[in-house]
């Protein structure tokens, strides 16, 4: 079975500036920046899918524990902002906090139930690619019993700590899908109506939402 992600899983990629493709020619990290990087990716996604697969869990620990390690593994303040674009600067003062803790609800919830689906599998890492913002690109693939796909992970530091801000997945970055889909709504049906919509997908804004945007 191939998992299709609607993750909105955003990066400065094609939306601001000063980024470039990761196959463009730069100066590479060093090779403890990449170990780091790598052993951050693979710890980060055995725990989650050791925590999703644990069935002594229950649905509120088991919940808990996926929020912890999205919260300490993603930059969702900073993918918040991305994701909309220049839309950004159009919010209001009023609307830009609880804007973000929508979109963190959102994001909570399109992870965890693309992420549910890996049971058995685990993540094999293959290589590194590098970017001219300093990025580093952690190849992998998810193993399944009769099949593998490809998912690249972005990383960056912030203050120290690498955190993830956008994944390829079979060579498609979220960052166009999401970022095309919450740049659409904001143009067609002003900010407003971006705000409205995410309140019906994010009923609350404490807690991740039950059903996540146009499914793919």
């Amino acid at each position: 079975m191939r998992v299709v992600w609607n993750v909105c899983l955003m990066t400065v990629g094609l939306v601001m500036p000063g980024t470039a493709n990761a196959a463009d020619p730069v100066e590479a990290p060093s090779v403890e920046d990449v170990t780091e990087a790598s052993a951050f990716v693979q710890e980060l996604v055995d725990a989650t899918i050791t925590s999703l697969s644990d069935e002594e869990l229950s649905d509120t620990d088991r919940r808990a524990q996926f929020t912890t390690l999205i919260d300490r593994g993603f930059a969702s303040d900073y993918i918040a902002k991305v994701v909309l674009g220049r839309y950004w600067l159009k919010l209001s003062a009023d609307q830009r906090p609880e804007y973000m803790r929508l979109f963190r609800s959102f994001m909570l919830e399109n992870l965890m139930s693309r992420m549910s689906l890996f049971n058995d599998e685990y993540l094999e890492i293959l290589g590194h690619q590098f970017t001219k913002k300093g990025d580093i690109f952690v190849l992998s693939q998810i193993v399944m019993v009769n099949e593998a796909f490809d998912v690249d992970w972005r990383v960056r530091r912030f203050n120290g700590v690498y955190k993830i801000i956008d994944v390829r997945l079979e060579g498609i970055s979220m960052v166009i899908t999401n970022h095309e889909e919450f740049t659409s709504t904001a143009f067609t049906e002003g900010m407003d109506g971006l705000m409205d919509s995410l309140r019906r997908w994010s009923p609350s804004a404490s807690e991740p939402v039950a059903n996540s945007v146009s499914p793919h």
